[in-house]
């Protein structure tokens, strides 16, 4: 491999020309960017340093890539893993979603995003006790836009996602609009207990970490089934 390069989403980077002239009009694309093919050349020969590689497996060539962690604000969400939690759960987020441009292999899924997102918040929202999870559809916010960004959700919601994560001992942790979700970042930092539900989340430096211990899994299969419940499942788990 003969570059090492900083790519946050290798589909965007390599199709970045075609995607932006869609959004901005060809004008944003002066002639002198290089075309698509010329930008592969170089990425499918590279070390690749980004969020997630989403590209289908045969459109990889022979680079590599080290997944590294979304920024999340440390001042607003660090916290004790062993303060006092209210919440035995804590889930706010959009039903919802766009399809992410950077997402190639995301179409290649059985079970759609929203579907997915829609099976936790029914469960949870008939599945808790009462004032035993904190659960919000921003998506059923009179204000809200699917195409705003996530931040602006939570901020005209008036939902203080900090408050989320420092209050639940459990924070699932589905798919964001690709495999990804910064709110696993966002989680870890605020003590609360990770639990995925994207079968392929990309976990920052798993090569050299193991999250088993700091993490629970569940497969988008077994959400999905109807004999399945979320609230009781983790009703049943030691809380640390």
């Amino acid at each position: 491999r003969d570059h090492v390069l900083f790519v946050e989403f290798p589909d965007i980077f390599e199709s970045f020309r075609k995607y932006w002239a869609s959004k901005a009009g060809n004008w944003w694309a002066p002639d002198s960017m290089p075309d698509t093919q010329a930008i592969m050349n170089i990425t499918r020969n590279a070390t690749m340093i980004g969020l997630e590689d989403s590209r289908p497996p045969g459109h990889r060539g022979s680079s590599a890539f080290i997944v590294v962690p979304y920024f999340a604000n440390t001042s607003k969400y660090e916290a004790l893993a062993t303060q006092r939690r209210d919440y035995l759960v804590g889930f706010v987020a959009s039903s919802e979603l766009e399809k992410h441009p950077a997402c190639g292999t995301c179409a290649l899924v059985h079970i759609n995003n929203s579907k997915l997102r829609n099976r936790i918040f029914d469960d949870l929202y008939s599945g808790c006790a009462a004032d035993e999870c904190l659960v919000h559809d921003l998506s059923q916010m009179s204000n809200f836009s699917v195409g705003k960004r996530a931040s602006m959700k939570f901020l005209t919601a008036h939902v203080d996602f900090g408050e989320v994560v420092h209050n639940s001992v459990f924070c699932p942790i589905p798919r964001g609009d690709s495999w990804s979700s910064k709110r696993l970042f966002t989680a870890i930092l605020g003590g609360c207990i990770p639990v995925l539900i994207s079968d392929a989340i990309p976990l920052p430096f798993a090569p050299a970490l193991d999250y088993r211990g700091s993490t629970l899994r569940i497969s988008e299969a077994q959400m999905m089934s109807p004999d399945f419940s979320l609230a009781t499942f983790l009703r049943s788990q030691p809380p640390r």
